[in-house]
């Protein structure tokens, strides 16, 4: 595997133990949603109500033919609602209800819990300088997101 492939792929399968992990934590509590549903909540709770599908899927990184479906069974489940956009009749507003928000704080506490874990053995100047790497990384593959969109 090349020096270039190799971050790749741990990425990857660190982000697909971490899942698990969360996912494990998460159902031993009240929760009733899962940890990719969880992303939404969260965007909802950290960018705020009122937010289109397509800011939805921006801010949470999930892509839109699999975030309509998510949106209808949050909907479904009461954790969020959706209102018709005051000027642009064919998207919707998305905002967290009581229960949404109650939700999505049991999720926060199982993050806490996740992230205790993820750095264990870091050392906090490792974990600050680990994660200004990682929002490089981030940047660049935004970049060539966007760069090939247009």
């Amino acid at each position: 595997m090349d020096k270039f492939a190799r971050g790749s792929y741990l990425m990857t399968h660190i982000t697909l133990l971490n899942g698990r992990y969360f996912n494990k934590l998460l159902s031993k509590t009240e929760a009733v949603y899962s940890g990719e549903q969880g992303k939404i909540l969260t965007t909802l709770r950290d960018f705020g109500d009122d937010l289109t599908a397509s800011e939805i899927s921006k801010y949470s990184g999930l892509a839109n033919n699999t975030l309509t479906s998510m949106l209808k069974k949050l909907e479904t489940m009461s954790l969020i609602r959706s209102v018709a956009h005051p000027t642009d009749g064919r998207k919707k507003l998305f905002s967290l209800t009581d229960f949404g928000r109650e939700q999505v704080a049991l999720g926060y506490e199982v993050s806490q819990e996740v992230g205790k874990n993820f750095y264990q053995g870091f050392e906090p100047q490792e974990i600050e300088l680990f994660e200004k790497q990682l929002e490089r990384i981030l940047e660049n593959i935004e970049r060539v997101n966007k760069s090939k969109n247009d």
